[in-house]
Parts: C-alpha cells; structure tokens; sequence
C-alpha cells in the first residue's frame, strides 16, 4: 500500500495509440475500493513502462493530458 494511492490499470494487448477520459479509471478506483475517494485531488499523471521481459523498443513518444 502507499499514500497516496499508486494505481496501475495494465493492457493485455499492445497498444499502439491511446485517447480516453481519465475519469472513468478514477471512478473505477473509487467504486472497487482501491484506495481513492471522492475527496481527493489529482495531482500526478504520467505514462511509462514497468518492464518485466520483452521491452526492447518501447517508447512514449508524446504525452498530453487536458483536465477540466
């Protein structure tokens, strides 16, 4: 466990492109428990990798985030 929480939502197929509402993970986290409550502030957005094997070329090469 940390404080504050530290939540990774993982693919399991590749992924070559990504557009989503952020929204919808935070209400996940919200609704299943894992830490984050409504009354929290967003603070921290990021993109990477956490390589286990196999992550020879892996790239993030633009990374933009628009909150509202």
């Amino acid at each position: 466990d940390t404080n504050p929480p530290c939540i990774s939502y993982v693919s399991v197929t590749p992924v070559d492109d990504l557009d989503f509402d952020l929204n919808h993970f935070i209400q996940d986290s919200v609704q299943n428990g894992y830490g984050v409550t409504n009354d929290m502030y967003l603070s921290i957005i990021f993109a990477g990798f956490e390589i286990w094997g196999g992550g020879d070329g892996l790239t993030v090469e633009r990374f933009c985030a628009k909150v509202n």
